[in-house]
């Protein structure tokens, strides 16, 4: 996982969502303060079917996505064709927010049992920084409604209850340091640092076996590329050296897939930080 920039939202899409926000209040408050699925039904402008008066179909979904052709899965790190394979999530779901069901483990090729632990945070729903691209695999079948927190509440969310707490699920968009969460095996599998990164790698699925087996492939390719730069830094031969470099910073690209494990296996092999090698912004 790293950190994900999520692209600007269209210049309408504050007037379209505070007004759906406001019809969907309505609609809570007679439902007795409970959100329900149906209310989303009509009013799901992340869709590529959406339609704003004046506006081409899928517009907010094609400004979120950024290409008609790949895009990242923002958990994974997968590339992914933005019509068929990814979903625009919410980070915060939006009806229902679920939990464990028991102690799951970190490596797992089923999801996580989930049970209901509260209402969702619906008032969210539109909000542009609550988005975010999942492929349909760590959506629809690890997340789903997921939304783990240090301390779980005993009863239903209100509106602004979401600023006190204290998610368990890394926020993709957020500046965090990548190396404080995760780290991998030349393998592929990636191991927690922190509760958050544990509790996102069970959310998620991010030690699933294709996926473990995909960054293995990637990884390997990383840790050779690794000591070829050092064999040629130690022979002083500029020709290596600029050939493994660039085929370095592609591999790490934010455009690649798993630009974090890539960037921090480069770090840890060459001992130096990303940024120092000439490759690019460092990221925290």
């Amino acid at each position: 996982m790293h950190p994900w920039t999520r692209p600007p939202a269209h210049v309408t899409f504050k007037a379209e969502s505070d007004s759906l926000l406001d019809a969907l209040r309505l609609d809570v408050a007679k439902n007795g303060g409970r959100a329900h699925s149906d209310h989303f039904e009509k009013r799901s402008l992340w869709t590529y079917s959406w339609q704003p008066s004046g506006q081409p179909r899928g517009i907010h979904r094609r400004a979120m996505t950024g290409s008609e052709w790949f895009a990242k899965c923002v958990w994974c790190e997968q590339l992914r064709e933005p019509k068929r394979e990814l979903d625009v999530e919410h980070y915060r779901p939006k009806v229902w927010a679920t939990e464990w069901e028991g102690a799951p483990l970190i490596v797992a090729d089923e999801p996580p049992r989930e049970v209901k632990a509260h209402g969702g945070y619906c008032w969210l729903a539109f909000l542009w920084d609550n988005l975010a691209l999942s492929c349909k695999t760590c959506n629809q079948g690890w997340k789903r409604n997921l939304f783990p927190v240090r301390a779980p509440r005993s009863g239903d969310v209100r509106e602004g209850d979401e600023r006190g707490d204290a998610p368990l699920l890394i926020n993709p968009s957020a500046l965090f340091c990548v190396g404080d969460h995760f780290r991998w095996t030349p393998d592929g599998f990636v191991e927690p640092v922190s509760d958050e990164g544990r509790a996102t790698i069970i959310t998620c699925g991010l030690n699933r076996r294709a996926l473990r087996e995909r960054r293995g492939q990637v990884a390997e390719n990383v840790i050779r590329r690794c000591c070829g730069l050092l064999k040629a830094l130690r022979r002083r031969d500029g020709d290596d050296i600029q050939r493994e470099k660039r085929e370095l910073a592609a591999l790490g690209s934010v455009t690649s897939e798993f630009t974090g494990m890539v960037r921090w296996l480069t770090e840890r092999h060459v001992g130096r930080r990303w940024g120092e090698l000439g490759f690019g912004v460092t990221p925290r």
